[in-house]
């Protein structure tokens, strides 16, 4: 159990609830499978928008066309790079727990996102796990196709209001897919 997650939690938790496990996505940067559709479309962006930038300081042309790619190259970079640096800084201040009633997951910075969802009414919940222990919980359905597609974006508000909790790459998957379900069997049968 992480004693960093344990201490940002426990704050969240109601009068009786305790903490069952608790632990961090895996820190620093880290490449999903959603990169490989994501590369070519970020070096192809990024590359247009050089280039469109390129040929109209070349040709001369008016102010505003010059001023017209600098947003579009900002977006480049960002796809190209500036994405793994801000998704690795947003899982820095990530937390997940396992309670005896929920499971929580917490981001903190200029604002506290916290969502949770009851174990007693919660439905499916599914694993993605790879090569070894680290894998993926995801706590509910998506509201919208092709979500998986999407977990590299989480950083976009629009995107992350979307997607249900996740506790994403975390060591252990398993074993935590397996606590959840526990917690859940207990809950059923102290409430039967």
């Amino acid at each position: 159990m992480d004693y960093d997650a344990q201490i940002a939690i426990q704050p969240e938790l109601a009068s009786g609830e305790r903490i069952l496990w608790a632990g961090r996505p895996a820190q620093g940067i880290q490449f999903r499978t959603s990169d490989i559709l994501f590369a070519p479309f970020s070096l192809l962006w990024a590359g247009f928008a050089v280039f469109w930038e390129w040929n109209v300081i070349r040709m001369h042309a008016p102010f505003f066309f010059e001023l017209w790619g600098l947003p579009f190259i900002a977006a480049g970079i960002y796809i190209v790079v500036g994405r793994f640096f801000f998704d690795a800084s947003r899982r820095a201040k990530t937390f997940y727990a396992v309670t005896n009633e929920r499971v929580v997951t917490l981001t903190k910075g200029r604002s506290t996102k916290l969502k949770s969802v009851n174990l007693r009414s919660m439905g499916a919940f599914t694993l993605r796990q790879g090569q070894g222990t680290r894998g993926t919980i995801s706590f509910g359905e998506p509201s919208f196709p092709f979500a998986s597609v999407y977990e590299g974006l989480a950083n976009i508000p629009s995107v992350a209001r979307r997607l249900p909790p996740v506790f994403e790459m975390i060591e252990d998957a398993k074993g935590v897919f397996e606590r959840v379900l526990n917690a859940q069997r207990n809950l059923k049968s102290v409430g039967a």
